[in-house]
C-alpha cells in the first residue's frame, strides 16, 4: 500500500539547529470552510509520516497546524501519541486486508460518490 498526501508548507525555525542539525518542523496544511476534526487527523498522519517519508526529518518530531481563514490549530508532537498510531495502523490494516471493508451508505456520501449503482447496489439516492 502506498500511502501520498502532501502538506501545503513545512518550516524551520529560526535559531540554532537541534540534534541531526534541523530544529523541529512545523507542518501546515491550510483549508477552506469551517474546522473539522478530519483536517486535523489529515495533519496528524502527516507528522506521524514525513519523518519516515522524507529523509530531510528523519528524526524529528513534527509540530502541525491547520490554518483556517482567520483562526489556526495548533497541534503539537505528542498528539500523535501510540493511541493514534495503533488506529492508523488498524484502519490501514482493513484497507488492505482480504475482506472488503464494511459498506454504510449515507444519502450524504452517496451523492458525491463516482462509484457505478451496479458496483454498490446499497445506494441511496440523493
Amino acid at each position: 500500500m502506498v500511502v501520498a498526501g502532501k502538506p501545503d508548507l513545512i518550516t524551520l525555525p529560526d535559531g540554532p539547529p537541534i540534534a541531526l542539525g534541523v530544529g523541529q518542523p512545523t507542518i501546515y496544511d491550510v483549508m477552506t470552510g469551517r474546522e473539522r476534526c478530519s483536517d486535523r487527523i489529515q495533519v496528524m498522519l502527516y507528522i506521524h509520516l514525513a519523518p519516515q517519508a522524507l529523509p530531510a526529518y528523519t528524526g524529528t518530531r513534527p509540530a502541525g497546524c491547520v490554518v483556517y481563514n482567520g483562526s489556526r490549530v495548533d497541534i503539537p508532537p505528542e498528539a500523535v501519541d501510540a493511541k493514534f498510531i495503533k488506529a492508523f495502523e488498524y484502519f490501514l490494516g482493513v484497507v488492505v486486508g482480504p475482506e472488503p471493508a464494511w459498506k454504510v451508505p449515507n444519502r450524504h456520501e452517496c451523492r458525491f460518490c463516482d462509484i457505478a449503482r451496479t458496483e454498490c447496489p446499497g445506494e441511496i439516492e440523493g
